[in-house]
């Protein structure tokens, strides 16, 4: 029944098709049979191709986890460079799902030992109930190959991503002995009582691919910005912290918050509070200026909390830049 879904979505096309791809896709994956996943995904980017985002993102994750158990490291590559960049237009929460799906049933206890990283408002990691602060990591480049493996995701990264990422202007050979050295502290500072030789419960280091079961707190915001905007948007107007902002490799992150903030923003129900409420407009006002409606509803938010010489200011600075 399974499979005569599937054929007809084919024939139908659209929505149904996606829908269809996405299960039919991850159950082959699940099963092994990734030839045959690898044609749902053909057949779904031929069918919608660009004109359907939600079908590159379904055919991308498919792609990623076939090439993941293959030997090819240039096309594992690529297609988690795909997949990236889809994550960074807003659909992490979807390979989060797949994720969940595809790995198994997490139970809440072992979900709670996943690293944290955090690059808004502040450069940190949160592990076993802890917070590692920027300032107590030896090397700072620690930290960031750690934040560099926590964007990547379940998928890892190979070792010369990592290398090209955060010692662009290194040889290989010494860009090879700096990643082992700032390994060695991650390993270190996520678990310093774990006895020498014993595997690490977080970061994974098998031939040329590296894992870390952690994710990123911007990746978090993303994936609940539509089902709690208000918890969102507290993460997200903190924004980047400055040492992850001025760094080359979270120059895409920049645009990424800003755009999520405006959506957690406009999200904001009306009866959060006002002090939310209010900067949930400042912010929407610094995305966009020319938008008269968040100048007027801000006004109105602040003369009903009594604040009328607010008011009169926020009325101020629209005619000012108008």
């Amino acid at each position: 029944e399974a499979d005569a879904a599937y054929v007809a979505s084919v024939d139908a096309g659209g929505e149904g098709l996606v829908a269809a791809s996405a299960v039919r896709g991850w159950s082959l994956v699940r099963s092994g049979e990734l030839d045959e996943a690898l044609v749902v995904a053909e057949t779904l980017e031929r069918r919608l191709g660009p004109r359907h985002q939600l079908a590159r993102v379904h055919g991308a994750i498919i792609r990623e986890r076939c090439s993941r158990v293959g030997s090819d490291t240039s096309r594992h590559e690529r297609d988690q460079r795909r997949l990236r960049d889809l994550r960074g237009r807003g659909y992490a929460s979807i390979e989060q799902l797949a994720g969940r799906i595809l790995d198994g049933p997490v139970d809440d206890e072992a979900g709670s030992d996943r690293v944290e990283v955090c690059v808004l408002g502040e450069h940190e990691v949160r592990c076993d109930d802890r917070v590692i602060r920027r300032a107590e990591w030896k090397s700072k480049k620690a930290l960031e190959v750690l934040t560099v493996l926590a964007s990547h995701g379940p998928g890892g990264a190979r070792r010369e991503q990592v290398i090209e990422t955060i010692w662009p202007e290194r040889p290989a050979e010494k860009g090879r002995t700096l990643l082992r050295t700032a390994l060695s502290e991650i390993r270190r500072r996520l678990e310093p009582d774990r006895p020498a030789g014993e595997p690490s419960r977080y970061l994974t280091a098998r031939e040329d691919l590296i894992t870390v079961d952690g994710v990123l707190d911007l990746d978090l915001a993303d994936e609940i910005v539509a089902s709690d905007p208000g918890a969102a948007f507290d993460r997200l107007r903190r924004g980047l912290a400055p040492d992850v902002e001025g760094a080359e490799w979270a120059q895409d992150w920049i645009a990424r918050v800003e755009r999520l903030t405006v959506r957690a923003a406009s999200a904001l129900p009306d009866d959060a509070e006002v002090a939310d409420r209010i900067a949930a407009l400042e912010s929407l006002i610094d995305a966009e200026p020319w938008q008269r409606d968040h100048f007027d509803a801000l006004a109105k938010l602040h003369r009903g909390a009594g604040d009328d010489a607010a008011a009169a200011e926020v009325e101020r600075r629209w005619f000012a830049d108008d």
